[in-house]
């Protein structure tokens, strides 16, 4: 089923999950927002200003896609290596590899590290109330945090934060970049499972997630931070049993996934509505991380089965140069999105505006922003051998 260049339709998902993120960060930093905002004093909104505000409530879900990137790398990274196990090629290369992770991850992840030193200072030596104390937005307080101590610069520069140190600076969607890291280090590991049988290495995924869920918290010591790791560690790996699926090496047909993909509307739409068409079922439990990546899972799936059966995805292939910028866009959008924030704050003298213009044009702002760092410094280290 493997031809080349058929995935070429998954950049695009991958653009439009990093723009979601983006969208949905700003939507937060930049409005006063629905519960503590429009509820209160509706009245206050223009008809238009109603019409941005349900359009853009499409990009809450946010977390959700972090969740996609997670079965979307699974699927990337074990794609290159299922099809040589199927061709009989069983030898890994352990420096290529990290070498590979390294200038993919390394170079923007460096570079926003600074850029978050110098916007945030430059945010707080302008006394900009978003770093500050907001107790009017709760929301927002938990979203900015910032700490330029050494100590956990250098332990962000090894991907320890939100395990063993703090977050550097406000490069809040990092916490998901470091859990892709230790992915990155726990495939190795599992590589002699893998060129035996796929189903022997999830087997062990497997088992792994059933004991660190079940012991009891302070069981593991030093390695108790790493529990997050495991926990979440199946959902990328769903993305590399969809891999093998795809290249034929597992004897599972993609059919058998799709069908999971029913799962997301399932997640998305509220309870409410499923009662009134008499599901009587408790329905709380599919907004759990892992329920949407079966759900996400069986959505590629699907596409990989339409696109099999001639159906034109071409309209997610021209979005490909999203899809490039995806890793610049997720993880340098942040600093900046927070210090516009700030600017708004001081502008509206401590109160978010009713509007989403200014979401807008922070919008058109940081994707050039974004577009320069992609070019200028994720992509010559990409093609630098």
């Amino acid at each position: 089923m493997y031809k080349k260049n058929s995935t070429t339709f998954l950049d695009g998902l991958r653009g439009i999950a990093a723009f979601q993120v983006l969208v949905g960060h700003l939507r937060a930093l930049t409005w006063e927002g629905y519960q503590v905002g429009f509820l209160q004093h509706p009245e206050l909104y223009s008809t238009l200003d109603k019409l941005m505000m349900y359009f853009f409530s499409l990009f809450r879900y946010g977390h959700q896609m972090v969740i996609f990137f997670f079965i979307l790398s699974g699927f990337v990274i074990h794609l290159k290596y299922a099809n040589s196990l199927k061709e009989g090629k069983r030898n890994f290369d352990y420096k290529e590899y990290l070498l590979k992770r390294v200038k993919r991850i390394y170079p923007v992840w460096i570079f926003v590290m600074l850029l978050a030193l110098v916007i945030d200072n430059i945010g707080i030596l302008l006394e900009l109330p978003i770093y500050g104390n907001l107790p009017k937005y709760p929301l927002v307080d938990a979203m900015v945090y910032y700490d330029h101590s050494w100590q956990v610069f250098i332990g962000n520069l090894f991907f320890l934060q939100t395990l063993w140190v703090k977050i550097w600076g406000t490069t809040v969607p990092v916490w998901s970049l470091v859990l892709e890291w230790w992915f990155y280090m726990l495939y190795p590991l599992l590589w002699f499972a893998i060129r035996k049988s796929i189903l022997l290495a999830t087997s062990i995924v497997i088992v792994l997630y059933v004991l660190v869920t079940w012991l009891p918290p302070g069981f593991l010591g030093l390695l108790e931070p790493l529990r997050n790791v495991f926990l979440t560690f199946p959902m990328w790996w769903l993305g590399v049993l969809l891999a093998d699926a795809y290249v034929e090496r597992l004897k599972i047909t993609l059919l058998i996934f799709a069908p999971f993909s029913l799962l997301l509307p399932m997640a998305v739409l509220p309870n409410s509505l499923w009662l009134k068409v008499g599901l009587t079922i408790n329905l709380d439990f599919l907004q759990a991380d892992l329920t949407w990546a079966l759900g996400f899972m069986g959505l590629i799936a699907l596409l990989f089965i339409m696109q099999s059966k001639g159906l034109s995805l071409k309209l997610l292939e021209k979005l490909q140069p999203l899809g490039d910028i995806s890793y610049s866009l997720y993880i340098v959008h942040y600093p900046i999105a927070v210090f516009i924030g700030g600017l708004v704050l001081l502008l509206g003298n401590g109160i978010y505006p009713t509007h989403s213009w200014y979401l807008l044009i922070s919008t058109l702002v940081i994707l050039p922003i974004c577009y320069l760092v992609h070019l200028f410094v994720e992509k010559p280290f990409i093609k630098r051998k």
